[in-house]
């Protein structure tokens, strides 16, 4: 996020709750205290810190605990866009994955049911034993199945 977006971000926070505003203009060097925390948002996408941004001001995300200190409310703004966007980059990793997965899975799909492939095998193997065909028949029969068993392409 650029300086002059983050220093939005904060004037808005600010107006909000003047404590903050109020709290920093106590400051030894106020300027050098908002472009600390101008610069704690500088790796944060500006899409995440706005979401933030507005849970807080719309009161489902409080930016401070009870205990909390005035100076964690740039560490809240990071800490919860970074993690909307580790979120993200999980969520399309993913899809990837299952993507993936999904053409992998088209890809090897077979001709024929292998289970009645299967069943026609223990067929065949049934003649032999009954002496209906013999094993040179029953061998050539396997190469077809094993021939229809073959994977698209």
């Amino acid at each position: 996020m650029e300086h002059k977006a983050a220093v939005k971000v904060y004037r808005s926070l600010f107006i909000a709750f003047p404590s903050y505003s109020h709290w920093i203009d106590k400051q030894d060097d106020p300027i050098a205290t908002l472009d600390a925390w101008c610069r704690l948002l500088a790796a944060c996408q500006p899409e995440d810190v706005k979401l933030v941004v507005d849970q807080i001001l719309d009161g489902s995300l409080n930016p401070r605990q009870q205990y909390d200190k005035m100076d964690n409310l740039p560490l809240v703004i990071r800490s919860r866009s970074m993690r909307l966007k580790e979120d993200r980059e999980r969520f399309d990793k993913v899809n990837e994955m299952a993507s993936d997965s999904n053409e992998r899975r088209k890809e090897n799909k077979h001709l024929h049911s292998m289970t009645t492939l299967y069943a026609e095998i223990r067929r065949n193997n049934k003649l032999v034993q009954d002496g209906k065909i013999s094993a040179e028949e029953r061998d050539e029969l396997l190469l077809d199945i094993r021939r229809r068993a073959k994977l698209k392409r």
